[in-house]
């Protein structure tokens, strides 16, 4: 049965990146001063990635309570009955969860459209959502175009290094949840760190970079591909999510609801015991709980495939994410 399968913590993998800095020190995670840390990749179990992303290759998230610490997901998979998503060992999760902070501008970029990807082989559809974690004053998001634009006029004005104009700015806000569906032109500004859940595509088109603001090395852009793939109108959907009241001793909230996941901001006052699903995977905002033997603290993902019981101290209460799967059966 999969109440079986205890909880296990999942080591963070940091990526360098030249957008990068060292703010995902504040959750705890090994971060030198100085760093230019873009991503920590918290859950992961890819074939494959794009060299620009995680360097080329698999990326199966190693397991911190593991029997050796080479023991990773992937693994897991083959010895759990059903493997990961009740789908068999031989399925691979299809989530990724990261944490990102933009010293600099991300690249504005944009994933393939559903009509893009059912008329190119290969190119898969990328659901994502951020949860803004942080926002220095003033910082903003990129989320689609103004009102009026073509995907010509975006794909000519990124040529001439003026997509800007035509972005649409949202303030960054702390506690904001945004739901990017594929098709929509997107970046994230310069100083926030968010927590994104994403269906594990990259497929992805970059329309501008920034290069010459922040005195960047030039990468390749994708314009032919990206006038495709693009939906000008697409919207991101946003929730903000609700602060406990005084003396709530739990409370959830879905801050987003996708064909392919659940994303909800859950809440334990100190003293609780509240029960997780199976096959949720857990990240933690702040505070501090534990399931079964695994802390949950903002410095790992926890991967409850049998689901379990979260329990906080008497001291201590704990606000986290917990992405779920649409259609997973856990059938062992």
């Amino acid at each position: 049965m999969t109440a079986a399968i205890p909880p296990v913590a999942l080591v963070p993998v940091l990526l360098d990146k030249p957008w990068g800095g060292d703010a995902l020190a504040r959750w705890g995670l090994p971060v030198a001063p100085g760093a230019r840390i873009g991503e920590a990749w918290m859950f992961a179990d890819i074939a494959e990635t794009s060299t620009g992303g995680a360097g080329g290759g698999a990326f199966h998230s190693p397991i911190a309570n593991g029997p050796a610490r080479t023991y990773s997901l992937r693994d897991a998979a083959h010895d759990w009955p059903g493997g990961l998503t009740g789908a068999g060992a031989a399925a691979e999760h299809p989530l990724l969860v990261k944490l990102l902070h933009a010293k600099e501008h991300l690249s504005v970029q944009v994933h393939p459209s559903p009509a893009y990807a059912a008329a190119h082989p290969g190119a898969k559809l990328k659901a994502e959502s951020w949860y803004v974690l942080y926002a220095e004053p003033g910082a903003e998001l990129f989320l689609g175009l103004m009102p009026g634009t073509t995907a010509a006029d975006a794909v000519a004005l990124a040529g001439e290094g003026r997509i800007a104009d035509v972005l649409r700015r949202v303030p960054a806000v702390a506690g904001e949840c945004h739901t990017l569906p594929s098709g929509l032109v997107h970046a994230m500004g310069a100083g926030v760190v968010i927590a994104e859940v994403q269906t594990a595509s990259d497929t992805t088109f970059r329309l501008y970079d920034w290069a010459k603001e922040y005195r960047r090395a030039p990468r390749t852009l994708h314009l032919s591909e990206a006038l495709g793939a693009m939906l000008p109108e697409a919207e991101a959907r946003t929730v903000r999510a609700a602060v406990p009241a005084a003396g709530v001793r739990e409370h959830r909230q879905v801050v987003a609801d996708t064909a392919q996941y659940r994303l909800e901001q859950r809440y334990c006052a100190p003293g609780v015991a509240t029960a997780v699903p199976p096959g949720a995977i857990v990240l933690a905002i702040s505070g501090f709980g534990v399931m079964g033997d695994v802390a949950v603290t903002p410095s790992q993902a926890v991967f409850a495939r049998g689901g379990a019981s979260l329990m906080t101290p008497s001291n201590r209460s704990l606000t986290w994410l917990e992405a779920t799967l649409a259609d997973a059966t856990f059938a062992s």
